[in-house]
């Protein structure tokens, strides 16, 4: 399978590379100039990325399942754009564990997740840029495991308010409409997007879900390869 490398290459690794380089500049005033830009390139670089990941995996399902196929061919790959929404996402989940079944063991992955947060988000330079939204995020409890992996991708607050907020922003940043609409929300809104309309709420979910598909896309593989021995 072509795509294999690529959808398994994790995207915290992304986020490793373009941050802790960036810890050369702790303390120095230009550290806070960069600090929008850089974390809006890397936002969409991020943002991209599963993008491109989740329309692979649909390929790659579509290679090998012929009736998948052609329902992908004609209806399913038609519908979902840019497989920006959660609604794509979503979809791409089912698809593999229509494969595979859903993830058995869900605490390691939980586990990964925390240690995401200690070894790359505590140790670059995120934690002098948004302290308070670093130290707000208790992975343990905002991602339980009751709350993704089940029939669907996610459940709320993770589908609904995170990834809504995440979506907005990415549209925002990708039409580059921050340019003349600004940064300002309503109170309404802020009520409802609460603590999770920020960077590492993003950065998270969007590895939670690189996460979930890397896990069903071994066991994939593995289906794969085991039908043709």
């Amino acid at each position: 399978m072509k795509h294999k490398e690529f959808i398994l290459t994790p995207l915290s690794s992304l986020i490793e590379t373009t941050l802790l380089p960036m810890n050369f500049y702790k303390g120095q005033v230009c550290n806070y100039i960069m600090k929008e830009y850089v974390l809006q390139t890397l936002f969409l670089k991020l943002t991209g990325c599963m993008e491109q990941k989740a329309k692979c995996i649909l390929w790659d399902i579509a290679t090998y399942d012929f009736e998948f196929r052609r329902d992908f061919l004609t209806e399913v790959n038609r519908k979902q754009g840019e497989y920006a929404t959660y609604k794509s996402k979503n979809e791409v989940y089912k698809a593999l564990i229509n494969q595979v079944g859903a993830i058995k063991d869900k605490t390691q992955l939980l586990d990964q997740l925390k240690k995401f947060k200690e070894n790359i988000l505590e140790e670059c330079i995120i934690k002098e840029w948004l302290p308070r939204e670093l130290q707000n995020l208790d992975v343990e409890e905002l991602f339980d495991t009751s709350r993704w992996g089940q029939n669907s991708l996610f459940e709320s607050p993770l589908n609904d308010r995170i990834y809504e907020s995440l979506y907005n922003h990415r549209n925002r940043c990708a039409h580059n409409t921050l340019s003349y609409q600004g940064n300002v929300m309503s109170p309404s809104t802020i009520v409802k997007e609460g603590d999770y309309n920020n960077y590492v709420s993003w950065f998270t979910l969007l590895i939670l879900m690189d996460m979930i598909y890397m896990e069903l896309y071994k066991s994939f593989t593995l289906k794969c390869y085991s039908s043709f021995l």
